[in-house]
């Protein structure tokens, strides 16, 4: 597997990726989050493996796979994203219990990250996207 064709070929599909990711946030009613403009992916090639990496922040996993009721979230989370919102800092504790006693629904956002190997074969030679394909299978680990 050439490495330098491999990074070139990459960057479209990581682009398309991430727009999908952001059409996906915005479908589900998350047009308006900071997460949309921290989504970005990036690939290095580490020895032999192909690493794709989400640099998207740690709390985007429950915007993603929603939360399950049951639980309140930590307070200091709900704080700090009632500041990013300009939302009083008062208002956090009834959010959090609401959480707790509702949960978060999933968005689902990063199914195409989930699923970058079927788009492999439009931005890349068919030799290169089976390797890449091979890479993929047992990391599936988004």
């Amino acid at each position: 597997m050439d490495k330098n064709k491999l990074k070139e070929s990459l960057n479209p599909l990581l682009t398309l990726i991430e727009n999908m990711m952001r059409d996906n946030l915005i479908a589900s009613g998350k047009g308006d989050s900071n997460l949309i403009k921290e989504i970005q992916l990036t690939a290095y090639i580490e020895g032999d493996e192909l690493v794709i990496n989400d640099e998207s922040p740690e709390y985007s996993v429950f915007v993603d796979k929603g939360r399950s009721p049951g639980k309140q979230p930590p307070l200091q989370n709900i704080i700090e994203w009632c500041k990013r919102k300009s939302i009083p800092e008062e208002f956090a504790f009834p959010i959090a219990k609401k959480i707790g006693e509702e949960g978060i629904p999933a968005t689902n956002y990063k199914d195409p990250l989930r699923n970058i190997g079927t788009f492999l074969d439009e931005f890349i030679s068919p030799s290169i996207a089976e390797d890449i394909k091979n890479v993929l299978k047992p990391l599936n680990k988004i």
